[in-house]
């Protein structure tokens, strides 16, 4: 694992400004990058920041991990030794940790991250409705995927971006139940 001390400093200075806020950590895991078929795992810092009088969305890279494949052990070692450089920085830690739907996750971000709220991809989420096939969990072998019979994709999509945005569990749950 390799962190980026220039961002780590950069997040440690807006705090100590008094301009950090609350932000967010976003994760996900790259394939094929290289031609020896490497995983690299990046963490970035994402937050709001002023700039030149207007408030823009930041992203700063905050560590790459290389390793020959994706697991969730990989993102929470990878997780823990972030949270050792926000630490040593006196950098307070995220309120929220935006990743994919990978198994497993949940348990590397509540070992570091244990205040942190997990948001899965809504992004991933459609694109995982949209597969015909998945792996098995248990197995590895490839199963069928049910289509939804009811709605078509695209209508789904569009609901489930709504459903991202209502502000309770509770209308959620309700919205849910009519739309889908």
């Amino acid at each position: 694992m390799a962190t980026f001390p220039p961002m780590l400093r950069e997040l440690a200075a807006l705090h100590q400004a008094d301009h950090l806020g609350q932000y967010s950590l976003s994760a996900d895991c790259t394939w094929r990058v290289e031609r020896d078929d490497w995983t690299y795992l990046i963490i970035t810092a994402s937050l709001h920041r002023n700039v030149g009088g207007r408030w823009c969305r930041s992203g700063l890279p905050l560590s790459v991990t290389r390793h020959p494949s994706e697991t969730g052990q990989l993102y929470g070692e990878s997780f823990l030794q972030l949270r050792k450089q926000l630490d040593q920085l006196n950098v307070p830690l995220p309120s929220q940790v935006n990743t994919d739907w990978f198994p497993g996750l949940g348990r590397g971000i509540r070992a570091a991250f244990p205040q942190a709220q997990h948001v899965c991809g809504m992004e991933h989420l459609i694109r995982n409705l949209a597969k015909s096939t998945t792996a098995d969990l248990d197995s590895g072998e490839k199963v069928k995927v049910p289509k939804l019979a009811s709605r078509p994709l695209r209508v789904v999509a569009v609901h489930l971006h709504k459903l991202a945005r209502v502000p309770t569990r509770s209308m959620f749950m309700l919205l849910a139940q009519v739309w889908l």
